[in-house]
Parts: C-alpha cells; structure tokens; sequence
C-alpha cells in the first residue's frame, strides 16, 4: 500500500496568519469570561463551589494534598498562585476564564481536525466550544478543568499518535475529578471499541492510541490517588446542600433538587439548535472525530436518563460535560454551509445559529456572582477570641426546609476559607437557632427536612450533654467585615492573562514535541500541556514532601517547563514515536 501524499506546506505568512487566529480566538474568550469581574465591579470569585476550592488549597498547602479529596485543582492553584506571586482568591477568580479558553482552544482544534482545516471552523468551534464552558466555569472548576483537558487529548488524537501524550493530559485531568474520570474513561473504552477494523488488532490504528490514552490515564490517576494514601485524610464536612441532604439519608429531597435543577437549567444549553445541528454533523461522516463524538453524544444520553430515573446524581452535571453539543453543531455549520446555496444564504444562517447558542452562553455567563461579600469574611481578630487549634468554631444557621442545607454550606465554606489553615477542621455549622444549639439540642420546627439537618449537625459537633457550658466547650463566631479575601476587580482580568501566558510558556515545549513541530495547533493546545504537567509535578512533589510555597511553586513551574523545551530540543524534527504498534496517518494540518 503506497503512502498518502502529503500536502505541500504553507508559505510563511500563512501559518503567521494561523498563529494570530489561534490568538484572537483566546483573547475573545477570555474577554468574555474575565471582564465581568471589572464590569460588574465583582471581588470575589464568582460560583458556590468558589469558597470550597479556596479553604481547600489553604488546607493542602498545610496538610498536604492529601487532606482534599481532589487534588488537582488545589495543586494547580498553588503552584499558578506561587509562581507569579498572588492571591489564591484571585487565582480561582481567573480560573474559570482561563480553563474556559483552554477548552476552547482544545475543542476548536478537534472540531476542524476533519474538515480540511478551515480557518472559520477553527475560529467558531472554539467560540462555541469555549463558551459553552460557562456552564462550568462559575465554579466547578476541577469539573471544567477535566473537561478541558479531556478535550485536549481528544484534539491530539484527532490530530496525532502521540497516545501517551494524551494519556498525560486524560490522566491529569483525572486527577482533578476522579468521578468524572471514569466518563471519560468509558468513553475512550467505547471509541476505541468502535474504532476497531473488522479483522485487525484492537492495538492498531485509531482503535490502539485511543486504549493506549485510556489505560495510561488510568495508570496515572490509579498512582497519583494511591500516593495521596499517606498523610492527613479530607475533613469530613458537608460541602454543598447536596452533601447535607445525602449525609441526612435525604434521598426522595435530594433526587427532587436535581430533578428541580436540570428542569430550571436545561433550556441555557439551547438544544433546539445545538442538538439538530449536531445531529446534522454527525450523521453521515465516519471519521474518528465523528466516531468519538457520537460514542461522547451517547454517554452523555444514558447518563442523563440514568441520572433522572435513579436520582443518584446530578443530570445537569452531564449536560454540562456534554461538549460534544458545540463541536457537533459546529461540523453541522459545516454542512450547512456545503450545502446551503447561495453563499449569502449560508453566511446568514451560519451567523444566527451560532449566536444563537453563544447566546445560551452568554445569559448563563451573566447569571454568575460571588454568593458572599466581603462584609461576611472573619476579622483577623477573630483568631485571637477562637481559643487553641481544637477548640470547636460553631455557628448557628437557621434557614427554613432544603433551603438551611445551602445556606449551612455557604456559610461553613466561607468560614473554612477564612480562619487560617489550622483552625479549618474547627469548624461546625449548626441548623437551627442559637438558643436550642446553647441547650445541646436539635431546632424542631415541623419541616422533615429542616429538622433531619438540623439533627445531623448537632451530632457532627459532638456538644456535651447538658449543652454548652463554657467557652472551653465550643467558641461562638463572630463575622465581622475585612477584605482579606477580595481583590480589585480588574486585576482579575490581569490575572487571567498572567496564568494563561503562564501555562502556555510551560506546555509550548511539550506541545511541540506531540504534535511534531512549533504549529497553530501546539499553541492552541499548549496551555493544556501547561497545565497538565503542572498537575502531575505539583502532586508528585507534594507527596516527596515537599510543600508548595512560593519557592517550590517556581520550581515545579520551571521543571514543567524546561523539560517540554529541552525534550521537544533533543528530539529536533524527529517524527512522535510513542506508540507501541502501527501508527495511523493523522489528517495534514493546513489551515485554508
């Protein structure tokens, strides 16, 4: 069989002109995730998961990695907040935006990986792609930064065989999110599955660097949550009124709450153009990008039903991973616009449709605020009334039904993001009023579900018998105003572009080296390469005990970057190998 010939390389202004596309398409998304912090003049991170993350990597730069349940946000924020020298505050304020261009960039990458490499293509799977990343990016970051990573190795294995480079990105976006890990690794399973000639070995051509990618990342995750075995284990708190609600043995309200959620939420997705469009893009090409998109688009179906009809999790969660909507309507813009005559025709209805989704976007993007202020931080001198490490830090909240389990989450991760890091396994909330939490005894008002938690968190506090007797017993909080945890608006915007250039200097190297050259396609994946062996370095030194301050932060960053340079150096022109059967011939790389 004679080998494909290869299309002859673009003169240089052309690939420039890639390079400048690949940048604007960054710099439009994280304008449009980051300027709200100036515009609305927010200072703090927005989302409700945003405090969790933030007392979280207080307490992982004190106990280690091993005291959070997911350890690659927390690492990755020290390590991004140590080597430029800020805040973590402001570095979770950046995060979304950034992972939000991250995914983006991945996505657009993989949309056009089979469609000759248009320019348009490029430009609008990215901006829908990375603008889908709303959906995530006000707060559930290592939910986001998993997808966007798992985007990343599905755009190299589009593009490349360079399948255990992809196995570093899957694997460390598992490290971020174990749970949603094992979707992604089913998808993998699945795409490799379907990928398989008839009459070959699962190990060659697509079918092989697809489970190559699935067992690395596994082997990676499966090494990087066993070393975290050793040392102080996560405090076991409620964080968020799901996990009050699943603590109490609330199943009937807690399945209601998703129900309720996914009912509220589902049209901000606007399915009655992404679904068709991707329907329309999927339906006739066999190709390995439609293959893995229609194996994601199924996964993301079976999970949804699966989670409306057991109510064992959320069914938004799986609607917000489902990015296989934005990519998918994009190659369905694609066939509009092969088919759609005349060319004004096309050109009209492309524009519609997709602003009509980034639309979607936008309106979940404008919904995202703080859910606290910074009136509502701890005074430093609260430290001082607070007694010895050990000494219970309890305060009283009293909201009706389901609404106390939110209200005792807010109000208990803001505290943990606030005391210092030692006081953080401290901390209690009681539901219910001060005068009953004073007796030792549960707030009954009637409301099952109001009384259950009101129930649970008297005994999570362990209050003697006969009530509280002194200050020994326990400290009563007072939240008084400081602005310890805020920043200035617009130097959120500067942080964002601070990280991204961070992460986009330490994965270059590294980028370069999978996909077989400096290309538009290392830069728009490079930031993901950053931020994976961020990742990997920041855990793996974490657990040789060292922890991450500043000056191991700069470390870490400097070995993630150096090793991409110095690799993608020795290996000059030299071709990826990292294969261990016969390599398939990815599609030619120009743009046109």
């Amino acid at each position: 069989m004679s080998e494909p010939s290869i299309v002859a390389a673009p003169k240089r202004e052309r690939t420039l002109l890639d390079f400048v596309f690949v940048a604007g398409v960054a710099v439009a998304l994280l304008a449009f995730f980051l300027l709200r912090y100036p515009m609305r003049d927010f200072g703090f991170p927005m989302g409700p998961d945003a405090p969790v993350y933030l007392w979280w990597a207080n307490l992982a730069a004190y106990d280690g990695l091993s005291a959070v349940s997911r350890p690659g946000v927390p690492a990755l924020t020290l390590v991004l907040g140590g080597t430029l020298g800020i805040s973590q505050t402001l570095v979770l304020a950046a995060l979304g935006g950034v992972f939000g261009a991250i995914a983006g960039l991945a996505g657009a990458v993989f949309a056009s990986a089979g469609e000759g490499s248009k320019r348009w293509l490029f430009v609008v799977g990215g901006l829908l792609t990375g603008t889908f990343a709303a959906h995530l990016a006000g707060g559930y970051f290592a939910n986001l930064v998993f997808a966007a990573l798992f985007l990343a190795a599905a755009a190299l294995l589009a593009t490349t065989d360079a399948s255990i480079a992809a196995a570093a990105l899957f694997g460390a976006g598992g490290l971020a999110h174990p749970l949603f890990f094992v979707v992604g690794l089913v998808i993998l399973v699945l795409t490799a599955l379907a990928s398989r000639r008839r009459g070959t070995s699962i190990l060659e051509g697509d079918s092989g660097k697809v489970l190559v990618t699935a067992v690395g990342g596994g082997v990676l995750v499966g090494a990087g949550l066993a070393a975290l075995f050793r040392g102080p284990n996560p405090p076991d708190v409620p964080t968020s009124k799901d996990g009050y609600l699943r603590a109490a043995g609330l199943q009937d309200e807690l399945r209601a709450a998703y129900l309720e959620r996914f009912a509220q939420h589902w049209l901000r997705f606007v399915p009655f153009v992404s679904v068709p469009l991707a329907v329309a893009g999927l339906w006739k090409r066999g190709d390995f990008v439609v293959r893995f998109l229609r194996v994601w688009g199924l996964v993301a179906v079976v999970g949804v039903i699966g989670a409306v009809v057991t109510g064992r999790g959320p069914a938004e969660r799986f609607v917000t991973f489902a990015f296989v909507l934005p990519i998918g309507a994009t190659l369905g813009l694609a066939w509009l616009w092969r088919v759609l005559r005349p060319r004004a025709l096309a050109i009209v209805a492309t524009v519609i449709l997709a602003g009509t989704m980034i639309g979607g976007a936008v309106f979940t993007w404008a919904q995202q605020h703080p859910f606290f202020e910074a009136s509502e931080t701890t005074s430093a001198v609260i430290e001082t009334v607070l007694g010895k490490p050990g000494t219970p830090i309890v305060v009283a909240v009293d909201a009706p039904g389901d609404a106390a389990g939110f209200e005792a989450a807010r109000i208990g991760n803001l505290l943990r993001a606030s005391v210092s890091p030692d006081r953080v396994r401290d901390v209690h909330v009681y539901i219910g009023n001060e005068r009953r939490l004073a007796q030792g005894k549960p707030t009954i008002t009637g409301d099952p579900t109001h009384d259950a938690l009101s129930r649970l968190t008297l005994e999570e506090i362990k209050i003697p018998s006969g009530g509280m007797r002194s200050e020994s017993d326990t400290s009563h909080l007072v939240i008084d105003e400081s602005p310890a945890l805020s920043f200035e608006p617009r130097t959120a915007l500067l942080a964002g572009v601070a990280i991204f250039g961070l992460l986009l200097a330490t994965g270059f190297g590294w980028a370069w080296v999978a996909t077989g050259g400096p290309s538009a396609d290392a830069l728009a994946l490079s930031p993901a390469f950053g931020a994976a062996g961020i990742i990997i370095v920041g855990i793996a030194a974490d657990r040789l005990g060292l922890p991450l301050t500043e000056f191991v932060a700069v470390i870490v960053s400097a070995i993630v970057a150096v090793g991409g340079y110095l690799f993608a150096f020795l290996r000059g022109k030299e071709p990826p190998k990292w294969v261990p059967f016969r390599k398939s011939k990815p599609a030619p790389r120009i743009y046109r």
